[in-house]
């Protein structure tokens, strides 16, 4: 038993090792763009002879700002399942384009949560989640669909979450399933990328949350899934927390935007919160590999539905449950703003 945690416990400083590292070098790769980004020529119409029609991936957002006067609307069914519990998180997206090359992006989920008491009482919870805002701004265009090295799309994105979820007040005989919020606000700066070589498409995103403190009580859920115990409260401080994805897409056929995916994510919240110093809240990694398909059906110029499913698979962990996530989604895009 004593080598069992001992092998755990190196597991766990690896992962964070690792994580750390892998953290530097994605802030070091955002510093990078952002600085030949300055240099960069205003965007250029892209080549339109070749253009995937597909939603892209689940957890990786494309650098490409829709254009101004096209919208959609994506709703997506995320279904986290962990050992004595799951939640399915219903995310309502919408999008439009706007001028000089920009984007809003509004998120909205819908929470549902099932699980068991310790006293193997099943309880359920359904409620909003915290609503998220962003705005995008394209800086370069895919000037190639054909070549990897020329060009990609890189846009720069800025955002805030809205505690809007239910954290406060919640019933001890719950066992915290009546969350659906973390109770902060949070402000975010990231970078997407897109590049194009038909009939791949290649996606990475890197993304840093600020989080601001709030007073919580229990029972209360932090990020990683560790309770506050029982009768406490809490001046929560969040520590950074970094987000990090990449995807292959493959076009099989780009008229009907059939094409599959391979998808990789992470996150991680680290001991330290870069304005409010030491973090009291739990410090956790975590990364998932996820395959999807996609299909595009019915496929019109000024409309079209996108339909997409795969599942998130757990690869690694350091202090966070090991969660499986099926998922499906379908893109309801309506141009009317030119090519997208």
């Amino acid at each position: 038993m004593p080598f069992t945690n001992r092998s755990q416990l190196s597991m766990k400083h690896f992962m964070y090792l690792s994580a750390c590292k892998l953290r530097g070098f994605a802030r070091a790769t955002m510093f990078a763009v952002a600085i030949m980004l300055l240099c960069a020529q205003p965007a250029t119409a892209e080549e339109q002879s070749w253009v995937g029609n597909t939603s892209g991936p689940f957890f990786t957002g494309t650098a490409d700002a829709e254009p101004l006067g096209s919208w959609y609307y994506e709703p997506f069914v995320f279904d986290s399942m962990g050992n004595s519990s799951y939640q399915i998180n219903a995310l309502q997206k919408f999008s439009i384009g706007l001028p000089a090359d920009m984007e809003f992006d509004l998120s909205v989920p819908l929470i549902y949560n099932q699980g068991k008491t310790p006293e193997d009482v099943p309880v359920d919870y359904f409620g909003l989640g915290d609503i998220a805002v962003q705005l995008k701004k394209q800086l370069t265009k895919d000037c190639s669909p054909y070549n990897l090295l020329a060009t990609p799309s890189v846009a720069v994105v800025a955002g805030a979450t809205i505690p809007t979820g239910n954290y406060q007040n919640l019933s001890p005989g719950m066992d915290g399933t009546d969350q659906s919020g973390n109770g902060t606000y949070d402000f975010d700066l990231g970078i997407e990328l897109r590049k194009q070589a038909a009939p791949f498409q290649f996606y990475l995103e890197l993304v840093d949350y600020l989080i601001f403190p709030a007073d919580v009580m229990a029972p209360y859920v932090f990020n990683n899934g560790s309770q506050l115990p029982a009768g406490g409260s809490l001046h929560m401080v969040d520590g950074n927390l970094f987000y990090y994805a990449a995807a292959l897409e493959y076009v099989v056929d780009p008229e009907i935007g059939f094409g599959y995916l391979i998808e990789v994510y992470g996150e991680t919240q680290n001991h330290r919160n870069i304005v409010y110093g030491t973090a009291n809240a739990p410090e956790w990694s975590a990364l998932w590999l996820a395959p999807e398909v996609e299909v595009t059906w019915p496929n019109q110029a000024n409309f079209s539905i996108t339909w997409g499913a795969g599942v998130a698979i757990p690869v690694a962990q350091s202090n966070y449950p090991s969660t499986f996530i099926p998922m499906a989604t379908a893109t309801f895009y309506f141009n009317s703003g030119g090519s997208r």
